[in-house]
């Protein structure tokens, strides 16, 4: 078995436990579900957020589209760290992975890209099994694999290829607008960078 194998199954038991106690916990009101994986191989939690939530923090936000940020950064999400205390042989052999891989070239990105698969992979054998049938309506909510440091647009294209269409459909004009957001300020950085090589000249 290798060690990739290893990581899906110890991360499929264990998830399997956590996310059992946060559907019995917050049930209906959930509207994303999954996991954040930190940088590099450094560990994976359960990852979970609720309207309720939310709404009680949606207070700062100054606008729509600042509220709209505000539901889909895992940075204001619910703190799900305890619910991933029994993640140990999951971290075990995610730190596994980090020994086997941990010069940065194209081999590494490919294994980078390898373990957000098996995540999103566990996510869907454990929709299949049931684990979030407590959640009486499927489309309310989707399944999201979030990362550090990544793009709106990559987050977005796990979430189409783990949730079906009728889950898809209620998030996909915010996600289209954020991530039209995130493009528009990549543009203006390029363009002051720009002018700022020209300024130089």
């Amino acid at each position: 078995m290798s060690s990739m194998e290893r990581f899906e199954q110890a991360l499929y038991r264990e998830a399997s436990l956590a996310f059992d106690q946060i559907v019995r916990q917050y049930k209906d009101d959930i509207y994303v579900i999954g996991f954040y994986h930190f940088g590099g191989w450094d560990g994976v939690l359960p990852m979970v957020n609720t309207t309720s939530y939310l709404n009680s923090c949606c207070g700062q936000a100054e606008d729509e589209c600042e509220r709209i940020g505000f539901k889909w950064n895992p940075g204001e999400f619910i703190d799900a760290e305890d619910y991933g205390k029994d993640f140990i042989s999951t971290d075990e052999e995610m730190q596994n992975l980090h020994g086997e891989w941990d010069e940065w070239d194209e081999a590494i990105t490919a294994r980078w890209q390898q373990t957000l698969d098996t995540m999103c992979r566990v996510l869907v054998r454990l929709d299949q099994d049931g684990v979030f049938s407590a959640i009486s309506d499927r489309s309310s909510f989707v399944l999201h694999v979030a990362t550090y440091d990544e793009s709106y647009e990559d987050g977005y294209e796990r979430i189409v290829k783990m949730n079906p269409q009728e889950a898809i459909d209620q998030v996909e004009a915010e996600f289209s607008a954020l991530i039209q957001n995130e493009r528009q300020i990549e543009q203006e950085a390029m363009d002051r960078y720009r002018e700022m090589l020209i300024d130089r000249n």
